[in-house]
């Protein structure tokens, strides 16, 4: 049986911490008190302390948008198609701070395979070839 072996971890995170910013707007669309308190509880619960984006939250959470550029807009959300599209733009970039962080120096050549995780989007040909083609 071949062993796998885990040589480095590195991670990366979008520059604006919006977790605080996002349970607020969540909770101004919920005008009924008794629904509001159930999120506000089941935001505690779930212990996430950050969530991190590429969009800079708007000043007042009581606004029409939840971020400065107003992607997200309260009633015209963006359409998936949208988001994945933002995904594209920003993810190769956050994706190379990663493997920057590995410090692989030599060790690049001796790379036979690359996993990427993430749970934001996706894209085609996909994140994993554009970051082959970024980092060599």
């Amino acid at each position: 049986m071949t062993i796998a072996y885990i040589n480095r971890i590195a991670t990366a995170v979008p520059p604006n911490d919006v977790h605080a910013a996002f349970v607020q707007f969540a909770k101004s669309l919920l005008p009924d008190p008794s629904r509001s308190a159930l999120f506000e509880r089941m935001a505690k619960k779930s212990e996430i302390e950050h969530r991190f984006s590429f969009l800079s939250p708007a000043h007042s959470s009581g606004g029409p948008a939840i971020d400065r550029d107003s992607f997200y807009v309260r009633g015209n959300f963006p359409s998936t198609g949208a988001r994945m599209q933002f995904f594209e733009t920003h993810a190769p970039g956050l994706a190379e701070q990663a493997v920057d962080r590995l410090q692989l120096g030599a060790d690049r050549a001796l790379i036979t395979h690359l996993l990427v995780t993430c749970c934001t989007g996706l894209s085609a040909p996909g994140l994993d070839l554009e970051l082959v083609e970024r980092c060599r």
